[in-house]
């Protein structure tokens, strides 16, 4: 599969909020579910969390999501390789659950608005047993990227269904125009799910909550 604008489109995953390095891969339970996406309908079992997905959305198969994780991690790494292998290491905790474009990367559009959902394993860093604990750790990693980050919003206990959520907003800048990216962060069962929606549009983020605006968890 070929990126054609790898860079843009790489950039909005920002890490997916990786936060713990770990040289040995944490195995996840036996009753795990990546989801499945069934009449119009993602659900996963093992978080207990389904919303619709825009029908006319291109979502990425496993071996799409892992190519564009790990250019998304050279872009934030920059030539810090310290943090290139921190980020490396990282990943082997993180399970990629739904990536979801717009279009189909490498259209010829300026900017492809994007939903992801991350679940990362907590069981080495059992400290961090909250969404607000886990945002912390979070922030100093993306503090250390090459990208160009401003805060712009920040929210405590935001309640979606059953669960608490940290959230923060950012503009990520640097591509000639700035990239709105909404985090929505919950810990449950072990895992901080991390919800990302980038756009750079109101009607981009209007289509993007299309989906997340109906989540039931």
């Amino acid at each position: 599969m070929k990126f054609i604008r790898m860079k843009k489109i790489a950039c909005v995953v920002l890490i997916g909020l990786l936060v713990f390095s770990c040289k040995k891969a944490t195995n996840v339970p036996l009753s795990f579910d990546y989801g499945s996406i069934k009449d119009g309908v993602y659900d996963n079992t093992f978080f207990k969390f389904k919303f619709p997905v825009n029908t006319d959305w291109y979502v990425l198969n496993n071996e799409e999501a892992n190519q564009l994780y790990e250019v998304g991690n050279d872009v934030a790494a920059g030539d810090k390789e310290a943090l290139k292998k921190t980020l490396e290491a990282s990943a082997i905790n993180m399970a990629k659950l739904f990536s979801a474009f717009k279009y189909k990367p490498g259209a010829n559009t300026d900017f492809n608005p994007s939903l992801l959902i991350n679940a990362e394993n907590l069981k080495d860093a059992p400290e961090v047993d909250t969404p607000e604990k886990y945002l912390i750790e979070a922030k100093k990693i993306l503090n250390e990227t090459a990208m160009d980050i401003e805060y712009v919003e920040e929210k405590h206990k935001v309640k979606i269904g059953s669960q608490n959520f940290e959230f923060i907003k950012l503009k990520n800048k640097g591509y000639g125009y700035d990239i709105t990216q909404d985090y929505y962060v919950t810990v449950k069962r072990g895992f901080a799910i991390s919800f990302i929606m980038s756009y750079t549009t109101e009607a981009d983020k209007e289509t993007v909550y299309k989906m997340f605006d109906k989540l039931k968890i």
